[in-house]
């Protein structure tokens, strides 16, 4: 269907042409048209009531005659916006289109999570590791000073063994009466 067409049709059924000349009528047309296509023009649509009526104005066109191009105008703006929202609704609604928008926000959270986590590795792993490690480390130290205290304990018992064992030989000399001197020659 022809965008155009409803414009045809109302301005060939609207009374403001009954009145004059077919010569006359075809120039009122014309302008019609023109100031149809002036208002339904999507970058002038926001602009104020006023300025666009006196454009028109200037233009030649009477005040019926801008009337009339208004309600056009704002019929054609209405059923294009039906049409624009029905087609819209209509591509949304289907098949392929609504896996395809799913697929691009699964591709757009993937692709922000991996490079989320690129620039963790890069940046920021190394400042945590030197924290993780300097905590093993304590940890580490800890578990050799706990070793550590372990075999002084072992160390200090083979001490205080060994001292027992020599005052028990010592005790065995005195009783004797022996020397070093007799000792190391019986040797």
């Amino acid at each position: 269907m022809d965008p155009k067409e409803p414009l045809k049709e109302a301005i060939s059924d609207s009374n403001v042409f009954s009145q004059s000349t077919n010569g006359f009528s075809k120039v009122r047309k014309l302008l019609l048209k023109s100031a149809i296509n002036y208002l339904t023009d999507p970058r002038l649509q926001f602009s104020a009531n006023v300025d666009q009526k006196l454009f028109l104005a200037r233009k030649g066109l009477n005040r019926d005659e801008i009337d009339l191009a208004y309600e056009i105008a704002t019929e054609l703006i209405s059923k294009q916006n039906i049409s624009d929202s029905f087609f819209h609704s209509n591509h949304s609604s289907s098949f392929l289109s609504k896996y395809s928008q799913i697929i691009l926000k699964i591709l757009l959270c993937s692709g922000t999570l991996y490079f989320g986590y690129l620039f963790y590795t890069k940046k920021y792993k190394n400042l945590f590791k030197v924290k993780l490690n300097q905590s093993d480390d304590a940890e580490e130290e800890q578990r050799s000073l706990n070793e550590m205290t372990v075999a002084l304990y072992k160390l200090n018992e083979q001490i205080q063994k060994l001292n027992s064992s020599f005052e028990t030989i010592k005790e065995f000399y005195t009783q004797y009466g022996l020397s070093n001197q007799e000792q190391c020659e019986r040797f």
